[in-house]
Protein backbone atom coordinates (compact mmCIF):
# COMPACT_ATOMS: atom_id res chain seq x y z
CA UNK A 1 0.00 0.00 0.00
CA UNK A 2 1.43 3.48 -1.06
CA UNK A 3 0.71 6.66 0.19
CA UNK A 4 -0.04 9.77 -1.93
CA UNK A 5 1.35 12.24 0.63
CA UNK A 6 3.00 10.51 3.71
CA UNK A 7 3.59 12.99 6.70
CA UNK A 8 6.74 14.74 7.69
CA UNK A 9 8.13 11.68 10.32
CA UNK A 10 8.98 14.78 12.65
CA UNK A 11 5.76 16.80 12.67
CA UNK A 12 2.77 14.70 11.18
CA UNK A 13 2.24 17.39 9.31
CA UNK A 14 1.69 16.50 5.51
CA UNK A 15 4.26 17.00 2.99
CA UNK A 16 3.48 19.93 0.53
CA UNK A 17 2.47 18.61 -3.14
CA UNK A 18 2.64 20.38 -6.03
CA UNK A 19 3.41 23.67 -7.87
CA UNK A 20 2.97 25.45 -4.06
CA UNK A 21 4.30 22.60 -2.45
CA UNK A 22 7.87 24.81 -2.19
CA UNK A 23 8.53 26.19 1.57
CA UNK A 24 9.19 30.29 1.26
CA UNK A 25 11.21 31.44 4.45
CA UNK A 26 9.16 33.43 6.80
CA UNK A 27 10.69 35.90 9.41
CA UNK A 28 9.17 35.68 13.15
CA UNK A 29 10.37 37.85 15.64
CA UNK A 30 10.84 36.20 19.32
CA UNK A 31 12.52 37.77 22.42
CA UNK A 32 15.12 35.65 23.52
CA UNK A 33 13.58 34.22 26.23
CA UNK A 34 10.67 33.40 23.99
CA UNK A 35 12.87 31.62 21.72
CA UNK A 36 14.85 29.79 24.12
CA UNK A 37 11.13 28.24 25.27
CA UNK A 38 10.45 27.55 21.92
CA UNK A 39 14.17 25.83 21.25
CA UNK A 40 13.63 23.85 24.41
CA UNK A 41 9.93 22.22 23.31
CA UNK A 42 11.20 21.27 20.03
CA UNK A 43 13.80 19.27 21.77
CA UNK A 44 11.56 17.70 24.04
CA UNK A 45 9.78 16.51 20.97
CA UNK A 46 13.47 15.76 18.92
CA UNK A 47 12.66 18.15 16.52
CA UNK A 48 14.08 21.13 14.74
CA UNK A 49 12.45 24.54 16.54
CA UNK A 50 11.36 25.67 12.90
CA UNK A 51 9.22 22.51 12.44
CA UNK A 52 7.85 22.81 16.18
CA UNK A 53 6.70 26.39 15.23
CA UNK A 54 5.60 25.22 11.77
CA UNK A 55 3.21 22.79 13.62
CA UNK A 56 2.14 24.63 16.66
CA UNK A 57 1.10 27.67 14.44
CA UNK A 58 -1.04 25.37 11.28
CA UNK A 59 -2.50 23.14 14.60
CA UNK A 60 -3.75 26.69 15.89
CA UNK A 61 -5.18 27.74 12.22
CA UNK A 62 -7.34 24.42 12.36
CA UNK A 63 -8.42 25.12 16.03
CA UNK A 64 -8.92 28.83 16.57
CA UNK A 65 -9.10 28.91 20.10
CA UNK A 66 -9.24 32.54 20.17
CA UNK A 67 -12.65 34.92 20.31
CA UNK A 68 -13.47 37.31 18.20
CA UNK A 69 -12.02 40.99 19.46
CA UNK A 70 -14.71 42.19 21.65
CA UNK A 71 -16.85 38.90 21.90
CA UNK A 72 -17.33 37.53 25.51
CA UNK A 73 -16.82 33.60 25.04
CA UNK A 74 -20.24 32.21 26.99
CA UNK A 75 -17.83 30.34 29.91
CA UNK A 76 -16.48 34.23 30.26
CA UNK A 77 -20.37 35.04 30.58
CA UNK A 78 -20.64 32.20 32.84
CA UNK A 79 -18.09 33.01 34.85
CA UNK A 80 -19.12 36.55 35.76
CA UNK A 81 -22.27 35.40 36.42
CA UNK A 82 -20.82 33.10 39.08
CA UNK A 83 -18.25 35.56 40.39
CA UNK A 84 -21.35 38.24 40.83
CA UNK A 85 -23.34 35.72 42.45
CA UNK A 86 -20.27 34.55 44.87
CA UNK A 87 -19.46 38.26 45.46
CA UNK A 88 -23.15 39.17 46.33
CA UNK A 89 -23.25 36.41 48.62
CA UNK A 90 -20.05 37.31 50.46
CA UNK A 91 -21.27 41.03 50.41
CA UNK A 92 -24.39 39.69 51.89
CA UNK A 93 -22.64 38.16 54.58
CA UNK A 94 -20.41 41.12 55.38
CA UNK A 95 -22.84 43.55 55.76
CA UNK A 96 -23.89 43.14 59.29
CA UNK A 97 -20.67 43.38 60.33
CA UNK A 98 -20.11 46.87 58.27
CA UNK A 99 -23.43 48.29 59.43
CA UNK A 100 -22.41 47.62 62.82
CA UNK A 101 -18.76 49.63 62.12
CA UNK A 102 -20.94 51.88 60.42
CA UNK A 103 -20.03 51.25 57.21
CA UNK A 104 -23.18 50.51 55.61
CA UNK A 105 -23.35 52.82 52.97
CA UNK A 106 -20.08 51.92 51.61
CA UNK A 107 -21.12 48.74 51.67
CA UNK A 108 -24.58 48.87 49.42
CA UNK A 109 -22.47 51.52 47.34
CA UNK A 110 -20.34 48.00 46.35
CA UNK A 111 -23.29 46.34 45.31
CA UNK A 112 -24.24 48.83 43.42
CA UNK A 113 -21.30 49.21 41.20
CA UNK A 114 -20.96 45.36 40.87
CA UNK A 115 -24.47 45.03 39.28
CA UNK A 116 -24.11 47.94 37.25
CA UNK A 117 -21.03 46.66 35.92
CA UNK A 118 -22.41 43.09 35.46
CA UNK A 119 -25.41 44.43 33.88
CA UNK A 120 -23.47 46.27 30.88
CA UNK A 121 -21.25 43.60 30.53
CA UNK A 122 -23.83 41.51 29.60
CA UNK A 123 -25.48 44.21 27.65
CA UNK A 124 -22.79 45.12 25.39
CA UNK A 125 -22.62 40.69 24.80
CA UNK A 126 -25.86 40.68 23.46
CA UNK A 127 -25.37 43.62 21.49
CA UNK A 128 -22.08 42.42 19.93
CA UNK A 129 -22.92 38.64 18.89
CA UNK A 130 -20.10 35.82 18.53
CA UNK A 131 -20.35 33.97 15.65
CA UNK A 132 -21.42 31.20 17.42
CA UNK A 133 -24.38 33.00 18.44
CA UNK A 134 -25.51 33.34 14.80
Amino acid sequence: MTVENPPNAKTDLPRPRGRDARRIKRTVRFSDPEWQQVQKAAERRGITASDYVRGVALNLVDHDPQPKPGALSPALIEIIKLTHRSAYILSTLKRDEMISEGRGREMDELVRAARIAQADILASQSSHPSETDT
